[in-house]
């Protein structure tokens, strides 16, 4: 589920989602990139 949610609200694709924490007022999401992505800026 969260996965689609790292997609839907902040355009991340090829995330595996792992597991949430609260501390304070925050939602911190643990995840990894499945693949590696290289991208150029130039």
């Amino acid at each position: 589920m969260f996965t689609s949610i790292l997609y839907h609200a902040f355009g991340l694709k090829g995330v595996e989602y792992h597991s949430t924490m609260y501390i304070g007022n925050s939602v911190i999401l643990s995840a990894t990139m499945k693949d590696k992505i290289f991208k150029c800026l130039a």
